[in-house]
């Protein structure tokens, strides 16, 4: 098989950005860092802000931070290697950088469902990002982060950026589930204000009666729709509407 027969197939690491110095993020010494990196086997990057040496929050998407993407946008279409970009700030991602934050829209702040003696009730969240489940953090996220870059460097969508990589989705699994301290986030079932009401226009009943099975993940169709709607919930974010 041909080179580019074989290129889809090649490993894209996350390339972290631990400077701020511009005279480490010109386009000549990203294509050189590039070349290198294809010359090695590498197919692309996944471009990553790694505080505290890269990016702060005040400067992470500033007018700085996009000619840095710049950059390497144009770097890695000449070196013939494609771009992910992570749409965090750092790990996790999800508030832009603390500006969707719980003091600003504290109507965004997460819910899960807990177990009680009268049954399933919404319990808020400490959590370190807005609910993924309410449509107006997805409308903020896409303000800030996708709507900026397509501002930016929309040019090289679909041909040298490929796509946003993003882990945030990562509150039922998580290395930190396994700390007695967290563990209660091995049985995080999402909720939120809407969700009933948007469950109901999907699927035709109301989810609320069922709850109780849901948790203890009883198998069956309304488990299964329950998970279902939480992932498409999820997947607002990555869409211009739900």
């Amino acid at each position: 098989p041909s080179e580019s027969d074989l290129f889809p197939f090649r490993p894209k690491p996350f390339y972290y950005i631990s400077t701020t110095d511009p005279n480490d993020l010109t386009y000549d010494e990203a294509f050189a860092a590039m070349t290198r990196l294809k010359a090695e086997g590498f197919g692309g990057i996944v471009l990553f802000n790694k505080p505290p040496h890269g990016f702060d929050a005040e400067a992470y998407l500033s007018e700085a931070w996009f000619e840095m993407v710049k950059n390497f946008c144009a770097a890695c279409r000449d070196a013939g290697v494609v771009m992910w970009i992570n749409d965090g700030f750092d790990f996790p991602p999800g508030s832009a950088a603390g500006r969707i934050n719980a003091e600003k829209y504290p109507e965004l702040s997460p819910q899960h469902l807990v177990m009680t003696p009268d049954g399933p009730k919404a319990e808020t969240v400490p959590w370190g990002f807005p609910a993924f489940e309410h449509p107006k953090s997805a409308e903020l996220f896409h303000e800030l982060v996708y709507e900026q870059y397509l501002k930016h460097v929309g040019e090289y969508f679909g041909t040298t950026i490929r796509g946003f990589f993003s882990d945030a989705d990562n509150r039922r699994v998580t290395h930190m589930v396994f700390r007695k301290e967290c563990s209660a986030m091995l049985n995080y079932f999402p909720w939120s204000d809407d969700f009933a009401g948007t469950f109901g226009a999907r699927y035709g009943y109301d989810i609320r009666p069922y709850l109780a099975d849901v948790m203890k993940d009883a198998p069956g169709q309304r488990t299964a729709d329950y998970w279902e709607h939480s992932g498409r919930l999820y997947q607002s974010w990555f869409k211009s509407n739900y």
